[in-house]
């Protein structure tokens, strides 16, 4: 039996055809868009996860979809954005850097300063430096506002250096401990010192004169200097 074209359409969520029941009107025939209610809830579903695809992210936005607590620095869901979002479960991924980034909008922003959006309503101008180094740890307390020249002076010391001590080394020729400081990109020589007491003051020295002494929160020439004071003649 040959079925009359106007006797069935095409779903627009799932591009099957569907034909007339025979108890709708021709007014309710006419609106029929969809092969059954499942198709139907998922196209509402899919309009609604659109209209967070494109939406500047703000504070408010952040609220209305996301958790955080600034005691253990983690973001959860608490709305549906799409279909792999669980409400209740961590919003964010580990980066291949050991930081923590969440996919909004299209794009893919650092926890850390979705943190500082989150909390003060504004995204950073500089940097968000970890205090204690630990690139996923988003703790409030753990996190501070500062300029990159700031923040690279916060890092770890190098495995290579036998110090113990940023910017200091031995002269493998003479014996002497040389003091060196980055600066504008480039390092500077401070001295060559007998000791590697009188090369860690010298580095603390131009250190502080640069007004370092807020930047890095372990300052290991600090920390040699205070452990040595009776080494000091």
């Amino acid at each position: 039996m040959l079925i009359k074209k106007n006797e069935w359409k095409k779903c627009i969520q799932c591009g099957s055809k569907f034909f007339r029941n025979k108890k709708f009107s021709s007014s309710q025939w006419e609106s029929q868009r969809f092969c059954s209610r499942r198709c139907s809830a998922k196209n509402v579903q899919k309009s609604e996860y659109l209209s967070f695809k494109n939406r500047t992210v703000t504070q408010d936005f952040l609220k209305e979809i996301l958790s955080y607590d600034p005691d253990t620095g983690r973001f959860k869901w608490i709305k549906r954005i799409n279909r792999k979002t669980v409400v209740g479960s961590y919003a964010e991924n580990k980066h291949s850097d050991g930081y923590l980034v969440v996919a909004l909008s299209k794009k893919r922003y650092f926890a850390h300063r979705l943190a500082w959006l989150y909390m003060e309503g504004y995204l950073p101008e500089h940097e968000i430096d970890h205090k204690n180094r630990i690139r996923h740890d988003n703790r409030w307390k753990n996190l501070r506002h500062v300029t990159r020249s700031c923040n690279v002076k916060n890092c770890s010391i190098s495995r290579a250096n036998k110090s113990g001590i940023k910017g200091v080394h031995k002269e493998a020729r003479y014996g002497r401990w040389v003091a060196m400081i980055s600066l504008n990109n480039s390092s500077k020589y401070i001295g060559s010192f007998g000791s590697l007491i009188d090369a860690a003051c010298a580095r603390l020295a131009v250190e502080q004169c640069l007004g370092w002494k807020h930047c890095d929160k372990s300052n290991s020439a600090f920390n040699y200097v205070k452990e040595n004071l009776y080494a000091i003649k």
